[in-house]
């Protein structure tokens, strides 16, 4: 048995000018493709880790809705607040989150 190697699934990059105004809660979304797959990414950035929510879910066309590909569970990822009030660095901090699961998506994907 033969097994390819993984493609790289390419994360969105999150723009500081993307980023809001500061606030309890920060949501970005972006939308990608990857070999034909739409790919929905959301970052849900709360100062209560309990309602904040990092994924990647795909699109099924046959459903016609978004499916769960991976999650990354908020109280194991330190990452900057939604009341830092440098964008720049939250930017940085928050990609940490896209590129893993990126890495995440890419394996579950090429099952």
């Amino acid at each position: 048995m033969s097994t390819s190697p993984l493609q790289p699934v390419t994360p969105p990059t999150i723009n500081f000018q993307d980023i809001p105004e500061r606030g309890q809660v920060i949501r970005l979304q972006y939308l990608t493709e990857h070999t034909g797959l739409r790919l929905r990414w959301t970052l849900r950035i709360n100062s209560h880790l309990d309602y904040a929510h990092y994924g990647v879910e795909v699109w099924s066309v046959a459903d016609f809705r978004w499916n769960t590909v991976w999650e990354l569970l908020p109280e194991h990822h330190e990452v900057a607040g939604p009341y830092l009030p440098d964008r720049k660095a939250q930017a940085a901090s928050w990609q940490g989150l896209l590129d893993e699961l990126s890495d995440k998506a890419a394996v579950i994907l090429a099952r």
